[in-house]
């Protein structure tokens, strides 16, 4: 697997309704979100997460050895060990 950053990290207002990569939730149009364009294992990948989102993402990459995460599969502007944490002391 290869991964090449094209554009990472720009914050945008979105011009259409849109799917968080890091959460699933909409991203409605007129918001504004963080735009990341890439290259994974050849295919070109242009993809729009929320700001606390991808906020999680950076530090999900800090604390990862490998930075590789299932999209949409995560809790809005929360790691998953963040998550398990908070849920775990209720």
């Amino acid at each position: 697997m290869s991964y090449e950053r094209i554009d990472d990290g720009q914050q945008v207002t979105v011009r259409k309704n849109w799917r968080c990569e890091w959460c699933g939730e909409l991203i409605p149009k007129g918001s504004l979100a963080v735009k990341r364009a890439y290259r994974w294992d050849d295919e070109f990948k242009d993809k729009r997460q929320h700001l606390e989102c991808y906020a999680a993402l950076e530090r999900h990459c800090r604390l990862s050895y490998d930075g590789e995460f299932y999209p949409r599969e995560n809790p809005r502007g929360q790691t998953q060990e963040e998550y398990d944490r908070e849920v775990s002391s209720v």
